[in-house]
């Protein structure tokens, strides 16, 4: 076991899905640059990150998979979650860059799906689909039946 301790990505994917690079630094009318608040919170968002690869990265030397639920809240309909937030498991993974997937991992005792996401170090994608090949086979059981 490899303890994974990662700071909370959650205003740091919020910030830099919301906020473009190129404007935290705005001319004011009278010509002079104002740094804006977005530009806090976008090298704050930065330090998150970092921090966040940095982590991965040293879990990364110790195994070559990370293995999580895809989703902490059961699945939704079409019509999306409403206002329940689903992405929270995967946050960290987009931020970072690290080749991630899901796969199907069986069913609820409501009969809904349920979705195992798999991380892989940066550079591993072939490991990665390897993997998850392996595991939706065994899934499907025998000569792919389901």
């Amino acid at each position: 076991p490899t303890p994974i301790r990662l700071p909370d990505p959650a205003d740091c994917w919020q910030t830099l899905r919301a906020t473009p690079f190129d404007a935290a630094d705005r001319n004011t009318a009278d010509g002079n640059t104002a740094v804006r608040e977005p530009a806090a919170r976008t090298a704050a968002a930065l330090t998150t990150a970092t921090a966040l690869t940095a982590e991965l990265d040293r879990v990364f030397n110790e195994v070559d998979l990370i293995a999580t639920p895809t989703t902490p809240n059961p699945p939704h309909g079409h019509d999306g979650p409403g206002d329940t937030m689903s992405v929270a498991l995967t946050w960290a993974f987009n931020i970072t860059g690290h080749p991630a997937l899901s796969v199907p991992a069986g069913l609820t005792a409501d009969g809904e799906p349920v979705g195992l996401q798999l991380v892989a170090p940066h550079g591993r994608e072939a490991d990665l689909l390897a993997v998850a090949a392996a595991a939706e086979a065994a899934a499907a059981g025998p000569a792919g039946a389901r």
